[in-house]
């Protein structure tokens, strides 16, 4: 489990730029950069959350800045 809370940590980091340089990124490249592991993915999309980014629903699927 600490190993998947760690490879999420470094994903949002990753994602935390990306966003940075493009204002948004999709559900689906979360899913890509996590290699389709179920509990790094929504670990990452928890701790995008915590680091104050909106990460959509299942209507929008896109992570944002706020």
């Amino acid at each position: 489990m600490e190993e998947c809370r760690q490879e999420a940590r470094k994903t949002t980091g990753l994602l935390s730029e990306e966003i940075s340089n493009t204002g948004e990124v999709s559900w689906n490249r979360v899913l890509e950069l996590t290699d389709y592991d179920e509990l790094v993915y929504k670990l990452t999309l928890k701790y995008l959350r915590q680091k104050g980014y909106d990460i959509g629903n299942n209507t929008i699927p896109r992570v944002k800045n706020i």
